[in-house]
């Protein structure tokens, strides 16, 4: 199948083997739990129905290899940047204090 739209946990994806939208919830697939997918993306998945008769999409897993088809969450910003430590003048060489007599 095909993801339709992906937003806040959940969203729908199309099938040629099922027509008409098929809804999908993070919390039914740890495959894809706190990571968007986004529109377009192929994914494989099983179709079942919830305790209301509605169609629902578990087991989804993205489709295809390298990168992940998701975007990561923004929140944090990705890996932590630290500015570059700063740079000191070398220290001038030790003088020895003057000995009076």
């Amino acid at each position: 199948g095909t993801v339709k739209r992906f937003a806040n946990g959940w969203g729908f994806l199309l099938s040629d083997a099922a027509p008409g939208d098929i809804f999908v919830h993070a919390g039914d697939n740890p495959d894809i739990e706190g990571r968007p997918l986004e529109a377009g993306t192929e994914v494989a998945f099983t179709l079942t129905t919830d305790d209301s008769g509605k169609r629902k999409a578990v087991g989804v897993t993205p489709l295809g290899g390298g990168a992940a088809p998701w975007a990561p969450p923004q929140m944090f910003g990705g890996a932590p940047q630290f500015p570059a430590a700063p740079q000191f003048p070398a220290a001038p060489p030790f003088a020895a204090a003057p000995r009076f007599a």
